[in-house]
């Protein structure tokens, strides 16, 4: 009859794929975990977005890439920016192996490689070797025995590229692009980490003879840079959400100290004109 609600329309018939395989695929690709990321920042105070995209240029070309999850703080000050980095992995079939060392770092080692404006590493640095400054954030401790690389377990000897290594690579030339084209406020820090559904190892010996397993593990990476190390963190998706609030904590103590700094610049600039 006229003015009859139309019925539903019937689902199409399927032609393929049903949905459990495409969500298994989804799985393998990293996906869901890139969401689970995203969510978890988001719940520690994080503004974490995701589809974001940068040019990746090298010597043989430039490439789209995309950055997995960017997590801004949210902003306090108009100068400052602050934010976290993620690179999403999927790892159950084949764990990484963080390969580490034994050697006596303090947190101003670890401050010196961040990627930070060159007012803020100085600044920074300063506060955490000056002994009457109390409070530096545990964060940014590293611990003695600390990574200085990351490969895949159980890749084939023939297999020239090593999944672990590029996720370093894409996770610092991602941060690298936020901290140089992003924003354009002049006091400003990124914190690359990389998130992996599946286990991580550390190596416990200058051997490599020992093994243990660990939900985190803080890398010097020399592999995207020749002239500065930087820190990147890896970190198991079981592990992500006591990290996050770690990180959130101690992100947002350095993004206070950065918007009194920057209200001062301000100021005294003022009251020289």
């Amino acid at each position: 009859m006229p003015g009859d609600p139309s019925p539903e329309p019937e689902p199409a018939p399927s032609k393929g794929a049903p949905p459990e395989k495409i969500k298994a695929w989804l799985h393998t690709v990293g996906y869901p975990l890139e969401f689970a990321t995203a969510r978890t920042l988001r719940e520690a105070g994080f503004d974490a977005r995701q589809g974001r995209s940068y040019m990746d240029v090298t010597a043989s070309g430039g490439r789209v890439r995309e950055i997995d999850v960017l997590a801004p703080l949210r902003e306090t000050d108009q100068d400052v920016s602050v934010a976290l980095v993620a690179e999403c992995k999927y790892t159950v079939e084949k764990p990484w192996v963080v390969l580490t060392t034994t050697a006596l770092l303090q947190p101003a080692d670890v401050l010196e490689a961040t990627l930070a404006s060159d007012n803020v590493r100085p600044l920074l640095v300063g506060r955490a070797r000056n002994p009457n400054v109390r409070g530096v954030p545990q964060f940014l401790e590293i611990p003695t025995r600390h990574g200085f690389s990351v490969v895949t377990a159980f890749r084939p000897l023939d297999q020239d590229s090593d999944a672990a290594y590029r996720a370093m690579s894409q996770v610092v030339g991602a941060a690298r692009n936020v901290w140089s084209t992003e924003t354009s406020q002049p006091w400003k820090l990124i914190w690359p980490v990389v998130v992996i559904e599946g286990q991580l190892f550390e190596t416990a010996d200058d051997g490599g003879e020992e093994v243990r397993e660990v939900g985190r593990s803080r890398i010097m990476w020399h592999g995207a840079s020749a002239a500065r190390p930087v820190v990147v963190d890896v970190v198991t998706s079981d592990n992500l959400k006591a990290y996050a609030e770690e990180a959130y904590g101690a992100l947002r103590g350095i993004q206070n100290l950065l918007s009194e700094k920057a209200y001062e610049a301000r100021r005294s600039a003022s009251e020289d004109r």
